[in-house]
């Protein structure tokens, strides 16, 4: 039985024939290796014949198989019995996001939603010129100091005329008394 291997990573999709020789866990991992180099680690999955996806492993190889060659039958039923066997596994790698192979679909624009704020309808506020109360000065406190007349001093000195001795100060302060 000849069968063709599809393997899918990030979106891209890889393919090979695969021999008799092949059609074995070891045989089938050593062809995505050569698919793949640039995968150090990698999980493979599949899809049954219920649509669950499944990890490959050794003991679920057989079901992979089986799964895939009652895809072939279906197909040879409608197309004829040349049809290959097409394998179709999906790498996943630890620590990488999944990229989906099938171009996004669009989202239609949300409507926008009616505010839950209900509008109180009244008067206008007021501004400053309708409100009508009357603005009175407010109330000044009247201050008597009581002042002797001061006596009138004698006009001060530049201070780079002013001696810098004693004598001086005590004349200066007896003069004004």
């Amino acid at each position: 039985m000849a069968a063709v291997l599809k393997v899918t990573f990030r979106a891209e999709v890889r393919r090979c024939l695969l021999d008799k020789q092949d059609l074995c866990y070891e045989g089938l991992t050593r062809r995505v290796d050569e698919l793949y180099p640039e995968l150090p680690q990698y999980t493979a999955k599949y899809m049954d014949e219920e649509g669950d996806v499944c990890t490959l492993c050794e003991a679920s190889f057989a079901d992979f198989l089986e799964v895939s060659s009652q895809a072939k039958s279906a197909t040879a039923n409608n197309l004829g019995s040349d049809t290959k066997v097409i394998l179709k596994l999906e790498l996943e790698v630890p620590g990488v996001s999944k990229v989906s192979s099938k171009p996004p679909t669009a989202v239609p624009p949300a409507v926008p939603e009616e505010p839950d704020l209900e509008i109180i309808s009244g008067p206008a506020p007021m501004t400053v010129q309708e409100v009508n109360v009357p603005i009175t000065p407010a109330p000044t406190a009247s201050v008597f100091v009581d002042k002797a007349p001061e006596s009138p001093r004698p006009a001060a000195a530049p201070a780079s005329d002013v001696p810098a001795d004693e004598d001086f100060l005590v004349k200066r302060a007896a003069a004004a008394t």
